[in-house]
């Protein structure tokens, strides 16, 4: 008498199915259209609805057993063939709902399938993102989440540059990059990094969300190889060729043999030590998300730069290239760096052997 008041449920206590099947059913019918469940009207209560929504609330929060819970609602999403029922309807009609698991992967299904054959739906993804966030379930598919996240930002890329990119002088691209296309470049990282953690997961998800994300993978991969790669690059060197043939650098962007004069002694100030950390091949916009975690995790104030590597860019040029010198030669003989004559420079101690002259 007590569930039949409270629930709405007329049916037997001791069937399982019967009575989850009542419960989940009958609090998602709060939070989904009117006709999305058609056909399940025996297994809803309408009235009770908000009451059955609170109860799978409270459930979901109780780490003891949300488990148990994950596993009924599975086992109905089957009974009721519900993973069918929402493949027919559009994310928009199941942005609000969370009392079942599978509704976050169809909403993702159709959202990476749809992006990934072309359509741009970075507006629509975006707002389900940060409705999704702070829904239940979420936590068991973050990372194809974040997924769809860096594939959002990669297409608002594509779309706001899909004329390509045209400029003339070189310090017009590098300004172009270090002000925005390397954003792409954060994109296409983040993507693959989610991307390999969806690969790694083991939880019952359904094929039809793996080839989803392949599908999408896809068009990543032919929007940052085939497009940004390629067409980036080609402005690059148009416009610095000339100028790496005659002087074997660019104008108007900072060089890195200029890097100890320039930043070490000019920018101290009156300070009497100054650290320089060099971590190699660092990417401008690793560099650029690590100034906004320092900013934000130390409440301070993060400066960030470029300039243009020596040429060729590999280790023992660059390394050298950092050190005060006046002039630097490549040994012939030996495959040596050398500043200023004949001071070498392979090793830890031949460079502190450097900076001690400079003193």
């Amino acid at each position: 008498s007590f569930v039949s008041k409270r629930l709405g449920y007329m049916g037997d206590l001791g069937s399982l199915d019967d009575l989850s099947a009542h419960l989940l059913l009958t609090a998602l019918s709060a939070q989904l259209p009117d006709d999305a469940l058609d056909g399940l009207e025996s297994r809803i209560s309408a009235p009770h609805g908000q009451f059955c929504l609170n109860i799978v609330h409270a459930w979901m929060t109780e780490e003891s057993s949300a488990a148990v819970l994950y596993d009924i609602c599975r086992r109905i999403e089957s009974l009721c063939n519900l993973q069918q029922r929402f493949a027919q309807m559009p994310a928009s009609a199941l942005m609000e709902a969370d009392v079942l698991p599978c509704i976050n992967e169809r909403i993702l299904v159709d959202l990476c399938s749809s992006m990934g054959h072309g359509a741009d739906r970075s507006d629509e993804a975006s707002a389900a993102l940060q409705r999704r966030k702070d829904l239940r379930w979420f936590s068991r598919v973050t990372d194809h989440f974040n997924v769809l996240e860096a594939a959002v930002k990669a297409q608002r890329f594509y779309r706001d540059h899909v004329g390509g990119f045209h400029y003339a002088k070189p310090d017009e691209v590098w300004k172009a990059y270090t002000s925005d296309w390397y954003r792409m470049d954060a994109s296409y990282r983040h993507f693959c990094s989610a991307f390999d953690l969806c690969q790694k997961t083991t939880s019952d998800l359904p094929v039809e969300l793996d080839e989803a994300i392949e599908v999408l993978a896809s068009w990543m991969e032919r929007i940052y190889v085939n497009w940004f790669l390629a067409d980036s690059n080609a402005c690059w060197v148009n416009a610095s060729e000339k100028s790496w043939e005659q002087m074997g650098y660019v104008e108007g962007v900072a060089r890195q043999r200029r890097f100890f004069e320039e930043s070490v002694i000019a920018g101290s100030g009156d300070v009497k030590k100054t650290m320089v950390i060099i971590s190699d091949a660092l990417r401008f916009e690793v560099a650029a998300e690590l100034a906004d975690r320092l900013e934000r995790d130390t409440r301070g104030a993060a400066e960030l730069k470029s300039m243009q590597s020596v040429f060729p860019s590999i280790t023992e040029f660059g390394m050298a290239a950092l050190l005060p010198h006046t002039s630097m030669s490549y040994g012939w003989n030996d495959g040596g760096v050398y500043l200023n004559g004949d001071m070498p420079t392979n090793g830890t101690g031949a460079r502190e052997s450097v900076l001690r002259f400079r003193k």
